[in-house]
């Protein structure tokens, strides 16, 4: 009996924590097994009349004896194999049975056709639930028929109708039916006690569906009190939690635990520490913590089952397993530890694969969704939303009764991405269906609906409709706290999303209030960096930012920004850089923006423009920076060798496919090589997370770059930012710092009049770069004259640029303020322009670069010999012979100032030559050749492009997703495979692109010069610069490049180049160098097209 009610209990009591496909219609053949022990051979004939009896033979008796004995081996056999199989002989062996004790049987009320009835009955429930009923609840009329229905084998049958009942949802029935089988039982002088203490368990349960917690309360604990009684501590242990859940459900949490704890100390001493029983109470023990929100607690205990499940050679039920990982996973992701997180729900996963097939697919839908939710939270919309659709079709697939419960969890979650993305009307249609759901499940008041109440209120406050928001938050908010308490994580966020709907209506004061409530309740469970509660800063921030006034809100945006850059930074322990960009757009951008907003407003304190400075040093250009120190922490650490190698490995068999023509085998190819390249990219990330990323120059604030700069110097760092917190429109500002005194901001125009400013067609033309007609002076009208009218007492100026800025000729800006010459910048001050404030901190005494001081060589690349194409009909790249004459004078110039030099041209300028050059000593890197850019595929209908076109279907490039695959170096024997012709995979192709440069060792580079057309183009990304060659060589470790912004003549190009080496190896700086050489060619060609396409990017 004992044993048969434990496996009962383990598929239906706990259906709250484990999910199993055929549980319940098991548990229904597992009362079958209990009837056998319960009962047996010797209770069945006492059941009978004496023999010769008027209405039955004494061998009919014997043989309707011997049928069921046949089918108590049948239900035996079940206990130890479920297989489909089996389960179809057991029903076959019922409907047997019943066909003979009806041919043997005259009085439809003797015990022996009740009891073929209720067989019939268990094995009917597989197929007709409804049928099966109506047959035990004829079993249970014919019961009270009998002279004496008060024995363990009508209780029996009585408490399996209350189960069928509870199962088909008729709770109020089968509460009654249970407390009839409990009242039978207890009237027997000796009642079986594990029997009855079962009774108590599923009475329990059903007061618990009823939402009955005190009465549930009553019968859990009765049912704990007869198994001690039967000396069953692991089914009193069982009970006991179910204890412990009633106690929490009133908010009698301390009670609650006590239980648990009680059961645990119980299997500790019956079954062991490590016994399997112990620790899945361990595991149902942490899911009471985490529930109250006691992340660190849950921790522990799962810390504990893992070492347990971990030891060598030990062997638990893999569903044990896959919820130790799947559970922590979920806890280090409350308390905001997402490194672990995400590696813990990818070992769930892989533990999934362990459990039996037909429970498999439910297994992995849970944690697949779970995952989703993880990823949403990192802004990783993209792969949350397509693993909620796996998880639904896993959850199709299982065969699982209550699929639809878990669809309508996984539409919520599917809903919350839907809202982020703007996808509004979706989202509602989800959400409606899922709480329906919900309400139908588990009733209106079930604090199951508040997360999908509340998602559904948000989604209604986007779309403007905040009366509704209003009442959906409200609602989840009562359903919340009846479940909770007030103190209660959940409960402190749904008031920070109603302070949203009250920010939303304009109600700032109001909104403050809720907000700082909220937030005041956050901090009991959450770190500072932890995405709750920086929403919870954001919202204070945006109704400050709004004009609320009262608090601290120096210190809330303080922290608003120390979380942001701690949270981007933990990424970079775990995630790959594409993943770093999408948290850096869609997560640190947007609270970027809330404090340049709040520093923009006439009321902001002065500490508003510090704080900015500061948000933009430590976040802009941050994920490029960290690329380029992981670079430089793998050159030389052999831990790592390996797994970098691997990892080069597979970008250079993804950058060899780059010219390749289009087909569906290629395609999943490229695909199936991305998703190991994020993969391994992660991997290392993990594996060298202690390595050492210059802790100093990344806290650096604005306190640390005024102290280097000089005092002729003005700081100029532009930031574009959304002008509100919803809108699509950006505008463009300028942080200014001195050496003398604080930041200042300044709003200078929207980006798009900026844009069309930079664009416009002159004189009938085509949109692009080239500074012609007073395209410079309307550009210096936007973004340089309000700077001057604040500030024209500087001589030098530092320009980091952002967005589309990056395109811009700085030094060919026509000024109007305070100039009435109209001269160009270039004339008026000292520019030089740099990628990160951080890079002033090169000049401190203490800052070290293997540049010059160990490299003195410089190489010289050009006039490659770029072979045959494919066919003579195909568009090609053709000869560079001015480049000859530029590498020429260059190497005349080495020569003449005693610096060791080496040329590269004609076959002897290729691909492989140039990768050889990685790691060697070489101060200055000259390539004059032609380069590429293609813009992002969705861009290219509006977007400026290079001027080669290639044939259509052979440009691979053009198409290609990853950016720095759409930009290159075009090196000797490139047409070729340009052109589409098949490459041997030990042969370089001759086309160097960006993202193979950014492998390479170039920290020797103190100068690398890019002598061709737009090689200063590429992607821009917000907050982290251009995608391109500028992005490759600086992650190669470059200190400055050399670059040009549109395509450039040969002979402009070779004076221009002659005059900077010629000053700068004179003794000039470089920045002064280039500035000479541009005076020097203006003074014979006016146009700015021809003297102003190079910039010089770094410090």
């Amino acid at each position: 009996m004992v044993f048969a009610l434990g496996i009962a209990l383990r598929f239906s009591a706990h259906f709250s924590l484990r999910t199993w496909k055929y549980g319940m219609l098991r548990c229904m053949l597992l009362f079958a097994l209990c009837r056998v022990v319960a009962l047996g051979q010797d209770a069945r004939t006492e059941c009978l009349p004496a023999p010769g009896a008027h209405f039955i033979r004494a061998a009919d008796s014997l043989a309707a004896l011997r049928e069921f004995a046949r089918l108590d081996s049948l239900v035996a056999e079940l206990a130890s194999d479920m297989s489909e199989d089996r389960i179809r002989k057991y029903a076959e062996a019922c409907e047997r049975q019943l066909l003979h004790v009806v041919s043997a049987v005259r009085d439809s009320a003797h015990p022996l056709y009740i009891e073929a009835l209720s067989c019939h009955a268990e094995a009917l429930w597989l197929v007709d639930r409804d049928a099966s009923t109506r047959e035990l609840e004829q079993a249970v009329r014919l019961l009270a028929r009998l002279p004496d229905c008060r024995s363990a084998w009508s209780a029996r049958v009585t408490g399996n109708l209350a189960y069928q009942l509870f199962e088909l949802d008729r709770i109020d029935e089968s509460i009654r039916g249970f407390e009839r089988c409990i009242a039978t039982l207890t009237a027997l002088a000796e009642p079986p006690p594990s029997f009855t203490a079962s009774q108590y368990l599923f009475l329990g349960l059903a007061w618990r569906r009823s939402l009955r917690h005190a009465d549930a309360e009553r019968a859990f604990a009765a049912a704990a009190a007869w198994q001690l009684r039967a000396g069953d501590s692991i089914r009193a242990a069982e009970a006991l939690s179910w204890l412990g859940d009633a106690l929490y459900r009133q908010h009698r949490f301390e009670q609650a635990e006590e239980q648990y704890q009680r059961g645990i100390s119980l299997l500790r001493r019956a079954s062991g520490a490590q016994s399997e029983q112990t620790l899945s109470a361990l595991q149902e023990l942490a899911t009471f913590h985490m529930f109250l929100a006691r992340y660190n607690d849950a921790y522990r205990l799962l810390a504990e089952v893992l070492d347990a499940v971990n030891r060598p050679g030990a062997s638990y039920d893999p569903i044990l397993v896959f919820f130790a990982y799947s559970s922590t996973a979920q806890v280090c992701a409350d308390l905001g530890r997402d490194a672990e997180a995400e590696q813990y729900f990818a070992e769930a996963r892989h533990r999934a694969d362990a459990i039996a097939e037909s429970d498999r697919p439910m297994y992995k839908a849970m944690v697949t969704n779970n995952t989703a939710s993880f990823l949403a939270n990192r802004e990783r919309y993209d792969e949350a939303s397509a693993l909620v659709e796996d998880a639904m079709r896993l959850m199709d697939a299982s065969g699982w009764k209550d699929v639809g419960q878990f669809k309508a969890r996984a539409a919520s979650n599917l809903a919350s991405m839907y809202s982020e993305l703007h996808r509004l009307a979706e989202a509602e249609t989800l959400l409606v269906g899922a709480i329906e759901m919900y309400e139908k499940t588990f009733g209106a008041q079930s604090p199951e609906l508040a997360a999908p109440v509340s998602n559904l209120g948000m989604v209604y406050r986007d779309m403007g409709r905040l009366d509704e928001a209003e009442r959906c938050i409200q609602r989840a908010l009562l359903l919340a706290r009846a479940a909770h308490g007030e103190a209660h994580p959940l409960s402190a966020r749904l008031l920070r999303n109603l302070a949203s709907v009250e920010l939303a209506r304009g109600q700032i004061s109001r909104a403050l209030d809720l907000g700082c409530e909220a937030v005041k309740e956050l901090r009991r469970w959450y770190d500072p960096w932890h995405v709750e509660m920086l929403d919870g800063l954001q919202l204070i921030a945006r109704c400050y930012e709004a004009g609320a006034s009262g608090g601290d809100v120096v210190a809330n945006m303080r922290e608003l920004l120390s979380g942001t850059v701690r949270r981007l930074r933990d990424s970079f322990d775990f995630e790959s850089e594409a993943r770093q960009l999408q948290l850096l757009e869609r997560f640190a951008e947007r609270n970027l923006g809330v404090i340049a907003r709040w520093a923009l407003r006439d009321d902001a304190p002065p500490e508003a423009a510090e704080l900015l400075f500061d948000a933009a040093v430590q976040l802009r250009g941050e994920v490029l920076a960290e690329q380029a120190r992981m670079q430089r922490a793998l050159r030389g650490r052999e831990s790592e060798a390996r797994l970098a190698e691997a990892l080069h490995d597979t970008r250079e068999r993804y950058a060899a496919l780059g010219g390749k023509a289009p087909s569906e085998e290629l395609a999943a190819l490229r695909a199936q090589l991305l998703t190991r390249i994020d993969s391994l990219d992660a991997l290392l990330r993990r594996s060298s997370a202690n390595y050492d990323r210059g802790s100093t120059a990344r806290d650096a604030g604005w306190r640390d770059i005024q102290r280097l700069l000089r005092r002729d110097e003005l700081l100029v760092h532009y930031l574009i930012v959304p002008s509100g917190y919803s809108d699509s429109t950006r505008v463009v500002l300028a942080v200014l710092l001195r050496a003398d005194s604080a930041p200042r901001v300044l709003r200078l125009c929207e980006e798009s009049a900026l844009e069309r400013a930079m664009l416009a067609p002159v004189g009938g033309s085509m949109p692009s770069l080239l500074p012609q007609g007073d395209r410079m002076r309307r550009i210096a009208t936007s973004i340089w004259d309000p700077i001057l009218r604040t500030d024209s007492s500087f001589t030098r100026a530092i320009i980091i640029p952002d967005g589309v800025l990056h395109r811009v000729a700085f030094a060919a800006l026509q000024p109007t303020f305070a100039n009435p010459a109209e001269v160009v910048l270039d004339e008026l001050v000292e520019l030089r322009q740099l990628v990160s404030a951080k890079d002033i901190l090169q000049r401190s005494p203490g800052f070290r670069l293997r540049t010059a001081e160990s490299a003195t060589r410089c190489v010289l690349v050009g006039n490659p010999e770029f072979g045959a194409a494919l066919a003579s009909s195909a568009r090609v790249w053709t000869a560079l012979p001015g480049t000859a004459e530029e590498v020429r004078r260059i190497a005349a110039l080495c020569g003449e100032y005693a610096i060791p030099a080496r040329t590269l041209t004609a076959k002897e300028a290729g691909e492989r030559e140039v990768k050889q050059l990685s790691g060697e000593r070489t101060r200055i890197l000259h390539i004059a050749t032609h380069g590429f850019f293609f813009p992002a595929p969705r861009e290219r209908a509006t977007a400026i492009t290079s001027g080669m076109e290639a044939t259509r279907g052979r440009d691979a490039f053009r198409a290609e997703r990853h950016p720095l695959l759409r930009s290159g170096l075009i090196l000797a024997g490139a047409n070729a495979a340009w052109t589409g012709a098949p490459v041997p995979p030990a042969d370089e192709d001759g086309i160097l692109t960006a993202l193979e440069i950014s492998r390479l060792d170039c920290a020797s580079c103190e100068v690398v010069t890019l002598s061709a057309c737009e090689t200063a183009l590429g992607d821009i990304s917000t907050g982290d610069g251009v995608f391109g060659l500028q992005r490759s060589f600086f992650i190669a470790g470059a200190r400055a490049l050399l670059m040009s912004l549109w395509n450039v003549s040969d002979a402009a190009t070779v004076e221009l180049m002659d005059a900077f080496y010629r000053a700068w190896f004179g003794g000039a700086d470089k920045v002064e160098a280039l500035r000479a050489a541009r005076r020097q060619l203006r003074s014979r060609h006016a146009d700015p097209a021809v003297w102003a396409p190079f910039i010089l990017i770094g410090e």
